[in-house]
């Protein structure tokens, strides 16, 4: 590497980690007190540092690429910004998009979008994370996730997830076999076991698992 030269860093696996000559990973410098999250096999997820710094732009816990996705510096999650059925810089061309769950299920897997091929639908838990109470949520409604009243609707951080709408799908069904898959409302805020016919918003998601 050359001093002060305009370097556009690449990111990726490190090959050889462990042995005795070492690696090096160089992280733009807003990401390194992300915490890296190590995946089953025990590999580092280092999908959310895959980007360079040009246009990148911080949204509180959220990095906006300018290319229609934000980065949760939280999970480590890649979010597509828009639902399903909507584009543009704020989300306003378009109208989102309704599935029942089992098209959902079947319509989004390894979907191909600003540069990667693993987009799909997020487990419930991943969903959650998305919930932003700005009043807090209620203490009785905790796991649910109830927010309190007075809280911004919709409850998820509207800078990084224009023009949110209220119910979408998780990829999480309640139990195999069941009638039911689990749903968020950021109307309210809470998770819902809700009839697979009904129809739902679709926000995708990268990374994790």
């Amino acid at each position: 590497m050359a001093l002060n030269a305009p370097h556009t860093p690449q990111y990726g696996d490190i090959r050889m980690t462990g042995h005795e000559w070492g690696d090096f990973l160089f992280v733009p410098k807003r990401l390194q007190s992300v915490k890296l999250k190590k995946q089953p096999s025990g590999r580092i997820d280092l999908s959310y540092l895959q980007r360079g710094e040009q246009g990148d732009k911080k949204i509180g816990q959220y990095i906006d690429h300018g290319n229609g996705t934000v980065t949760d510096t939280k999970t480590g999650l890649m979010w597509k910004r828009c639902s399903e059925g909507l584009s543009g810089d704020n989300c306003e061309h378009g109208k989102a998009e309704e599935y029942t769950y089992d098209d959902a299920v079947k319509r989004f897997k390894h979907v191909s979008y600003a540069g990667y091929s693993d987009w799909r639908l997020p487990t419930i838990d991943e969903l959650k994370t998305l919930v932003y109470c700005s009043k807090g949520v209620r203490d009785k409604e905790k796991e649910s996730g109830w927010c309190n009243e007075g809280s911004e609707s919709p409850t998820i951080n509207q800078q990084a997830f224009p023009n949110t709408t209220w119910w979408y799908w998780s990829g999480s069904p309640v139990a195999l076999n069941s009638d039911n898959a689990w749903d968020v409302n950021f109307n309210y805020g809470y998770s819902n076991a809700s009839s697979r016919t009904g129809g739902d918003a679709v926000r995708l998601v990268c990374g994790g698992q």
